[in-house]
C-alpha cells in the first residue's frame, strides 16, 4: 500500500544538524571573545539569547508561534506510529490522548497539530485551509515547512472541515514512477461531527471483511470523489481523519460505498 508519510527522523536529523552547527558557532564566538579581550567579551556576553517573535504572514503584527511538542523526539515518534496504525487499520478510529503531547493548547486542533509537527519539514510544502490560515507562523517556526497558496503544490494538506477541502482531483496525485509523492490530507471535523451523516461500507487491504464506517462529516460528493481517487491507484491521495481523541486512516486503496446500496 503506497503511503507518503514522511519519516520523522528526517526532520529530526535536520534539527540535530542545526543544533550541532549552532553549538559550533557558540564555540567559535567564545574563542573569538577570548582573543579579542575582556571589553568585547562583555559585549558578546550581552548578546540577546531570546528567540525573536515570528511575524504573522500578511498581518505585519509580530506574534509568538506558541508551543510545540513537550518532547519532540518521543512525541513525534508516537504520533508517527499512530498514523501508521491508522493507515494499516483503515476506516477505524484509533484512540489517542493528544492532550498529553502539549503543555498548552497549540493554535491548531491538537490532533492536527501533532500530525503537522510529525509529518512536515522544510521539504514538505503545506497548504492550510482558510480556518487554519492564521497558524502559518506556528507551522513555519516549528517545522520550517514552506506554506503554499496553491493546493496543487502541497505535499501536506491541512483542512479544518470537508467544506474547506479542495476537490481531490485538484491535489497532487503523484507520479507513475513515484506514487508516494502524492499529497497527504489531514482532515478535521469528521470524526467528531455529531450529525448522523453517512453510513459507509469500507473494504480493501487491511480489512479482513467489509466493515461499517460512520463518516459523520463526509458527504456523498466526497464518496463520489473518493471512488475516482481509488480508481487511480497506485496514484491517488491518502487521508487521515483527525478527531479530538482519535485518528482514522483512509488510504487510497480503500473502497467506500454508501450502506444503502447506492452505486
Amino acid at each position: 500500500m503506497p503511503t507518503n508519510l514522511p519519516q520523522p527522523s528526517q526532520s529530526q536529523a535536520h534539527r540535530s544538524q542545526d543544533h550541532r552547527a549552532q553549538a559550533q558557532r557558540s564555540q567559535d564566538h567564545r574563542a573569538q571573545a577570548q582573543r579579542q579581550g575582556p571589553a568585547q567579551s562583555k559585549t558578546l556576553a550581552k548578546a540577546p539569547t531570546e528567540i525573536p517573535n515570528v511575524a504573522a504572514f500578511g498581518s505585519g503584527a509580530p506574534i509568538k508561534p506558541g508551543p510545540g511538542f513537550n518532547d519532540y523526539p518521543m512525541d513525534s515518534q508516537a504520533v508517527f506510529r499512530l498514523a501508521l496504525e491508522a493507515m494499516s487499520k483503515p476506516a477505524q478510529a484509533i484512540p489517542f490522548d493528544f492532550g498529553a503531547l502539549f503543555k498548552t493548547a497549540p493554535p491548531l486542533p491538537r490532533a492536527v497539530a501533532a500530525l503537522a509537527l510529525t509529518l512536515a519539514d522544510h521539504l514538505t510544502p503545506v497548504w492550510l485551509s482558510p480556518s487554519f490560515a492564521a497558524t502559518e507562523n506556528f507551522m513555519v517556526f516549528h517545522t520550517s515547512a514552506p506554506i503554499v497558496r496553491d493546493p496543487e503544490k502541497a505535499a501536506l494538506v491541512l483542512a479544518a472541515s470537508q467544506s474547506e477541502l479542495p476537490p481531490l482531483s485538484l491535489l497532487s496525485q503523484g507520479d507513475p514512477r513515484y506514487p508516494d509523492r502524492s499529497a497527504t490530507i489531514v482532515l478535521a471535523g469528521v470524526l467528531d461531527d455529531p450529525s448522523p451523516g453517512l453510513s459507509l461500507l469500507a473494504s480493501g487491504p487491511g480489512l479482513a471483511e467489509e466493515i461499517i464506517f460512520e463518516g459523520h462529516g463526509l458527504t456523498e460528493a466526497f464518496v463520489d470523489q473518493w471512488a475516482l481517487n481509488r480508481a487511480s491507484y497506485p496514484l491517488g491521495l491518502d487521508v487521515i481523519l483527525a478527531g479530538n481523541a482519535s485518528l482514522a486512516g483512509l488510504p487510497r486503496s480503500l473502497a467506500l460505498k454508501p450502506k444503502d446500496g447506492r452505486a
